[in-house]
């Protein structure tokens, strides 16, 4: 026998080269969903783009790059849409709605020298002294003081009177729609108050139901705990490559596989091999 036959026999099933580098990039790959979970996509970005060095034509690594930078780009959409929001509250004087807006949108990545000016300007004005909105507020309350002392008391009467009367005319109109509000629905055609206890109904809400994907995932991850993981891998083939649970799909799949591959290692240590 060869010296390299005789190294390929030495090594035991489930440890070679291809299989160290499977899984080397599962790892990567089970590592980068954790980034992305977390809405850390940038992190997750450079986590798969490693496992691209070991196979450059990796096709779940290039499709969790493209998932991560797609994700990437709706949240620096959404952060644009925050600044521009906070600036018009800014410019219409809202100061507490344009900051809310503003730190929002620093949050989401959007820190930049825009929203560093607006927010500093927005810090000035808060640490601006008040005595001018106090003495405009001195003003309205002397003049409003000064109108209520000029005012005749003959006036002052009558618009008491006016006032009392109105409450009185509410009250005695809402005792009678009260009174009279069985009669009232009859009349109107209104539907009858839900019995207490019962369970009402909205057929305009319907609830939502799950799609074959999410069964199949839900079921593959029953099985896995149950330790079926081939009837798992099965039940994970089922979910659609479009499907919103494919990510989740995927990462149990490698856990499966993972554990699969550490079985074997397992048990092609624990039997010698046969000698010739």
């Amino acid at each position: 026998m060869t010296d390299s036959g005789r190294h390929h026999a030495s090594e035991p099933f489930g440890s070679g080269p291809r299989v160290r580098q499977d899984a080397k990039i599962e790892d990567l790959l089970i590592a980068g969903l954790d980034f992305y979970f977390s809405a850390r996509y940038e992190e997750a970005i450079y986590v798969w783009t490693r496992a691209l060095f070991f196979d450059r034509g990796h096709t779940r690594a290039r499709a969790y790059i493209e998932r991560a930078r797609r994700a990437l780009a709706e949240r620096q959409r959404e952060s644009e849409e925050l600044v521009h929001s906070g600036a018009d509250a800014f410019r219409r004087g809202d100061v507490g709605q344009a900051r809310t807006l503003l730190e929002s949108a620093v949050e989401r990545g959007g820190a930049h020298d825009d929203v560093e000016m607006l927010l500093s300007r927005l810090d000035r004005l808060d640490q601006a002294p008040d005595r001018t909105r106090d003495r405009a507020t001195g003003r309205v309350t002397r003049a409003a003081r000064r109108t209520w002392h000029e005012t005749p008391p003959r006036s002052r009467r009558v618009r008491k009177l006016a006032f009392v009367g109105g409450v009185l005319v509410l009250a005695l109109a809402a005792l009678v729609a009260a009174a009279s509000w069985d009669r009232l629905e009859a009349f109107l055609g209104l539907p009858a108050p839900p019995v207490a206890g019962a369970v009402v109904v909205d057929d305009a809400f319907p609830l939502p139901q799950p799609s074959a994907s999410e069964i199949a995932l839900e079921r593959a991850q029953t099985l896995y705990g149950d330790g079926r993981f081939h009837e798992a891998l099965r039940m994970l083939a089922r979910v659609q490559p479009s499907s919103t649970v494919r990510i989740e799909a995927d990462a149990l799949q490698s856990v499966i596989q993972r554990a699969l591959i550490a079985g074997v290692d397992e048990s092609s240590t624990a039997v010698p091999p046969s000698r010739r």
